[in-house]
Formats: structure tokens, C-alpha cells, sequence
């Protein structure tokens, strides 16, 4: 069990007649976890981020004397308002650049349309759960100009989930202070789960889906007529199983300085390699197919 927290130090003002001074003291917290047996904790550790990125193992005491927070700090931290999740439902439509802060959860049937070089940038988690009788789909406006990116970005957006999802037509967006280099980028997020879904005819730029910094789990899904990288991972830790690439148009997975097992997945037609392993990269795969094709694939083979 890990806890990921901020701690606020106890500290004292004084003053004299020409500074201030911060002391700092002891100070005592409660945690309570409910339904955990104390006698079943073998050992509690404390991690401070730091210049030396201390770790420190505790050894467990029946009583400790309280040290409450001293009563006299004040804005110590700014308030965070309470942000209600939004719904998208039905036909959503986007241009230019969006930022949404929110948690989203998109309906089972929802069409996003997105005009030419629309951009989607989330920073809170998106729960996108269709059926395969009723997917999600993200496209472009007009289907001669490629939309931009749906970007998903840090901490808030882990646990993020897309279950029978089509994405088509997207290319990146890239900007004075960002760059996605993908119609689905991941950057900084962890546990997203990407799973029946499906990806087609990427445009302009290096990738089709890009990961950095992530932790990110493909199941089931396809990647069909990428323009360059089908899915470009750098950095991160990805479980890609039971998945097909279709037509790539460069490597169907490209692989830097990341962790991957890609598992009961098939590679048809990828113009480069169909799986990359660069930079100091480590890859467990199993059961995999590579081969060509001949001939395209047609609309009765489920490839739109």
C-alpha cells in the first residue's frame, strides 16, 4: 500500500527588526485505515522528496506523544475548487485548442467531432466506455482535414479507461510550449487501460498513438493504415495483448528506453519493423505474428 501525499511541515514565524525566520519542530499526523489488521504490517517507510531523496524505514512503537500543527499558519496552500465530472453525450463538437481540467465520462454511442487541427487537451481522467454496438468515435469535421490530437496529460488523468473507442483521421498538434506527436498522446499517466478499440488513417505527423512517461495497457485493439508509427513508446511501461497492426506506415511499434510485453498480437504490412526495440529498451514478447500482406484489407474485414 502506497500513499502519495503532501505533508505540511510544522513551522513558527519569528521575526527581529530587520528579517523573518522559520522554525521548524515536530509535528504528529493520524492515518486511519480501515479494515487493515495492524498485526499483519510488517514495516512502514517514509520517502521525502528532497536533494537527496531520503527513504526512511520505521520501526513500529505502541505510543507516540502528539505534536498538533500549530494553529497560527495560514495560507499555507491554495484551495482547490471541487470540479464536478462532465458528461459528453450525443454529438460533441471542438475546434481549435481546448484545455478541460474536469474529470470526463463519455456515454456509450457519443460522437466527438473535431474541426481541422482541433486539439483536445485532458488533464483530469476520462472514463470512455462504449459498446460494440454503440462505440465512442472521435473523427474529423470534414474528413478531407485531419483533426489534431486528444492529448492525455499528468497525474490527474491516471486510471483512465477507453473501451470500445474508434479514433480516425487525427494527425498531432504542436505549439510554442507543447508538442504531440500523435492523434492519441499519453504524457505522464499512469494505469490507463485501452481496450476494443480502434485506430485509423493517423495524418501529417510521426505517430499514430504516442506514450511518454506512462503506463499504459492495449488490449484487443487495432491500428490500421498509421501515416508513419502505429504506436511510438518512450520511456514508460506498456502491456500490448492480443492487438493487430494493419498497413504502418513505418514501424508498427517503436520502442525507446521502455519496458514492453506484447503478447498474441499480429503484424501485417508494416513498412519499417514491426516492432522496434531501441535505446536501451527491454521486450518480453510471445506468440506474436509478423508477416506481409498482399492485398489491402476491405470494409468485410471490419477495417472501416
Amino acid at each position: 500500500l502506497s500513499i502519495d501525499i503532501e505533508l505540511l511541515a510544522n513551522a513558527n514565524m519569528s521575526y527581529d527588526r530587520i528579517s523573518q525566520k522559520i522554525d521548524f519542530t515536530v509535528a504528529t499526523y493520524d492515518f486511519e485505515f480501515r479494515g487493515v489488521d495492524k498485526l499483519n504490517v510488517q514495516g512502514l517507510a517514509l520517502s521525502f522528496v528532497n536533494s537527496s531523496d531520503e527513504i526512511i524505514s520505521i520501526k513500529q512503537k505502541g505510543r507516540i506523544k502528539l505534536h498538533p500543527i500549530n494553529t497560527g499558519l495560514h495560507n499555507i496552500i491554495a484551495d482547490i475548487p471541487s470540479q464536478e465530472p462532465l458528461i459528453w453525450d450525443g454529438i460533441k463538437q471542438f475546434r481549435q485548442f481546448n484545455v478541460i481540467n474536469n474529470d470526463v465520462e463519455i456515454k456509450a454511442g457519443t460522437t466527438i467531432l473535431l474541426d481541422n487541427q482541433a486539439t483536445l487537451k485532458m488533464l483530469g481522467k476520462v472514463t470512455a466506455i462504449g459498446t460494440k454496438e454503440n462505440p465512442i468515435i472521435f473523427q474529423s469535421l470534414d474528413e478531407t482535414k485531419p483533426w489534431g490530437a486528444l492529448a492525455l496529460k499528468d497525474e490527474a488523468a491516471n486510471g483512465s479507461v477507453f473501451k470500445h473507442v474508434i479514433f480516425k483521421g487525427g494527425s498531432g498538434d504542436k505549439g510554442d510550449m507543447h508538442e504531440y506527436t500523435a492523434m492519441l498522446s499519453i504524457h505522464n499517466v499512469k494505469d490507463v487501460l485501452i481496450e476494443d478499440t480502434e485506430f485509423y488513417d493517423s495524418k501529417l505527423t510521426d505517430d499514430m498513438v504516442h506514450v511518454i512517461y506512462s503506463e499504459v495497457v492495449f488490449k484487443d485493439s487495432k491500428f490500421v493504415r498509421s501515416f508513419a508509427d502505429a504506436l511510438d513508446v518512450d520511456i514508460s511501461n506498456v502491456i500490448v495483448d492480443n492487438c493487430e497492426f494493419i498497413n504502418s506506415g513505418n514501424d508498427s511499434i517503436d520502442l525507446m528506453t521502455t519496458n514492453a510485453i506484447v503478447t498474441n498480437t499480429k503484424f501485417h504490412n508494416s513498412a519499417d519493423k514491426g516492432i522496434s526495440i531501441g535505446e536501451r529498451s527491454n521486450l518480453l514478447a510471445a506468440n506474436n505474428l509478423i508477416c506481409l500482406l498482399y492485398t489491402s484489407p476491405s470494409p468485410r474485414d471490419g477495417l472501416l
